[in-house]
């Protein structure tokens, strides 16, 4: 396959990852028990967004899933511009996706990087970024913010230690679907090729070169 199963909600080769922080598991006693909870009544519909090449599957997954807790999944297709403006742009409560298929590769290996656009108080539609479910934990942020300046690796790691297991199993922001696996075939006679872990299934073409087979 091309998808290997998440085991946190950072990417295992990214930097201060903690596998073992995630874990999925289903559980429609207890998930219908925290709906009851929430005040969500049987029948609900939820609607989750996908664009056009991208999150079918998930989309039809959750609708599966979902429908045994006795909720509906609304899927809704758009096309990629007017889904990015949905995710991205400030909109009254009723007119946002209830769930949507996203994902995000960082700039640099770092999880601050990799956060901030999707999961930070400061990058909500409100700044035109990508927090499109409004997510808000001060741990998390906190980690997001020093994370940025903190030079300890001790203390990173410990610090996104917490957020992890704080978004993997306390307060999670998503579901991890899965991370990509490199799948690159290269010719025989093709060099300078190395691996990206963090940004994959992208190439840096000034570094390769034609040489003999």
């Amino acid at each position: 396959g091309t998808i290997e199963a998440p085991h946190s909600v950072l990417p295992d080769l990214m930097l201060y990852s903690d596998p073992g922080t995630y874990k999925a598991h289903v559980d429609v006693a207890q998930a219908k028990s925290l709906l009851r909870q929430a005040g969500v009544k049987p029948g609900t519909q939820l609607k989750y967004e996908f664009y056009t090449g991208q999150g079918d599957s998930a989309g039809l997954l959750l609708q599966s899933q979902l429908g045994l807790a006795g909720l509906h999944v609304k899927i809704v297709e758009k096309a990629y511009p007017a889904f990015v403006a949905d995710i991205s742009t400030p909109k009254p409560v009723s007119q946002r996706p209830d769930m949507a298929y996203w994902f995000w590769w960082p700039e640099f290996n770092s999880p601050s990087d990799f956060c901030f656009p999707i999961l930070s108080e400061d990058a909500t539609p409100k700044q035109n970024l990508f927090n499109g479910g409004y997510y808000v934990n001060s741990t998390v942020n906190n980690a997001i913010n020093k994370g940025f300046t903190e030079s300890d690796p001790a203390k990173l790691t410990a610090m996104w230690r917490q957020a992890q297991t704080v978004m993997g199993s306390q307060d999670p922001p998503w579901l991890p679907l899965g991370q990509i696996i490199d799948t690159s075939y290269l010719r025989t006679d093709v060099k300078g090729y190395v691996a990206n872990p963090v940004y994959v299934e992208s190439y840096d073409f000034y570094a390769l070169s034609r040489g003999s087979a």
